[in-house]
């Protein structure tokens, strides 16, 4: 069936099309948004085909309509993208479920109509940017900090890291930024602190920056002035020790991927400064994380004066911890071992099936397995040693420590 519909010189096109398709064929918002543009174009008097083609045709491919989940919300990669551009250009939040209508407030900021070729020239803009730092490609800034952020899942920081790819500032200001602001992230995730501030704290920076200008050393003022643990930057002395003692995995580095996005990081660090025979290789994600004092330890692994303790044992000991009730003295050998089982120095990344392999098992096992298996830096240090201690563990975590305050580094406080 085919409705020819013809239309006064007074009447919106877009308006009666929504209203027609109110009871039709469904929607995106993103189909919505491009016919209110081509819509505007012929308005304008404008060549609408020729902008279709040369600005618009890109976002019909199927890399735009591939449905990506956040959460319990699923879209089209476009209607991801261009929530993140109105969010970077409007420097305020923007409900995605209203997208099409925040959009027409984008069009129509300050009583300042944007053309259509101007809409379009900014998304294609943008798209770029946004495909290096969705799918972490080619090897510019914003692609290495959406590969080391993507460990975090943290897209509140999107517009953010968006403002400062696209504002025409060297790409060395660039990397500064965007590293300060995965430093901020991993820091305060170590250090225990909440995530929960984050829209505010990012659109604050956002905004600062639009009026105050776009450089690292304006950025570093946003941190120093935020206080309070909603959204201060945790100081070296905090960081390092939470490196050593804080139960980091499982714990405060959960889920998974941020705990394996902390070893790799830290793996790539210890390359560096190496002269290795190989190349480091593509991608260590498919890595398992390991304790190396297994968090199941009584069967394998005796106290210091060889006796074997018992889970019943370890249950105990927590709960006297909890209650605040002294502990003997081989209670606080468990206690001490069990308070170290969690932290960086006990943590590492193996292959899936040696993992599996080694896993609960005496250390003499596992470093055969780590001789005949391994060849990250982050292993090689476990060879050189008989025994596997507390001690060694907490050392361990001290010099993993040092090297993580020159990845992510602080500010001036």
């Amino acid at each position: 069936m085919v409705v020819s519909i013809t239309l006064g010189e007074n009447d919106d096109a877009q308006v009666i099309f929504e209203t027609l398709n109110g009871r039709g064929a469904y929607l995106n918002a993103t189909d919505l948004i491009r016919n209110f543009i081509f819509m505007r174009a012929e308005s304008e008097e404008v060549n609408a085909k020729t902008l279709y083609d040369t600005l618009w045709l890109g976002f019909e491919d199927d890399y735009w309509k591939t449905e990506l989940s956040r959460g319990r919300i699923k879209k089209p990669r476009l209607e991801w993208f261009i929530h993140a551009t109105l969010q970077t250009e409007l420097r305020d939040e923007v409900d995605l479920g209203r997208l099409y209508s925040e959009y027409r407030r984008y069009v129509f900021n300050e009583g300042q109509v944007k053309a259509a070729k101007d809409q379009l020239a900014t998304l294609v803009a943008y798209a770029l940017h946004y495909r290096q730092l969705i799918d972490h490609s080619g090897n510019t800034p914003i692609s290495h900090f959406g590969r080391r952020i993507s460990y975090f899942d943290i897209t509140t920081l999107h517009p953010l890291a968006l403002m400062i790819s696209v504002t025409d500032i060297s790409d060395d200001a660039k990397t500064e930024m965007l590293n300060l602001l995965v430093s901020y992230v991993v820091r305060r995730a170590v250090c225990g602190l909440t995530t929960k501030n984050y829209n505010n704290v990012f659109f604050s920076i956002l905004r600062t920056l639009a009026q105050s200008g776009v450089s690292p050393n304006m950025l570093r003022e946003c941190f120093v002035s935020m206080k309070g643990d909603a959204s201060r930057w945790p100081g070296d002395e905090e960081f390092k020790n939470a490196l050593i003692n804080a139960s980091l995995y499982p714990g405060r580095l959960e889920p998974a991927p941020r705990m394996r996005g902390v070893l790799v990081e830290l793996e790539w660090c210890l390359r560096q400064t190496a002269r290795t025979e190989d190349g480091f290789g593509d991608n260590l994600d498919h890595l398992d994380i390991d304790h190396i004092l297994p968090q199941s330890w009584c069967e394998h692994w005796p106290l210091s004066d060889d006796s074997k303790a018992t889970q019943s044992e370890i249950d105990t000991v927590l709960l006297k911890q909890r209650s605040s009730v002294p502990l003997d003295d081989r209670e606080k050998s468990i206690a001490e071992r069990q308070s170290r089982v969690l932290t960086l120095g006990n943590l590492t990344l193996l292959n899936l099936s040696v993992n599996r392999e080694a896993q609960h098992k005496e250390f003499n096992i596992k470093k055969a397995l780590l001789i005949a298996n391994t060849n990250l830096r982050l292993n090689v240090d476990l060879l050189q040693f008989s025994d596997w201690t507390e001690a060694r563990i907490k050392d361990r975590a001290l010099r993993l420590a040092n090297e993580a305050l020159r990845i992510w580094p602080g500010i001036d406080i």
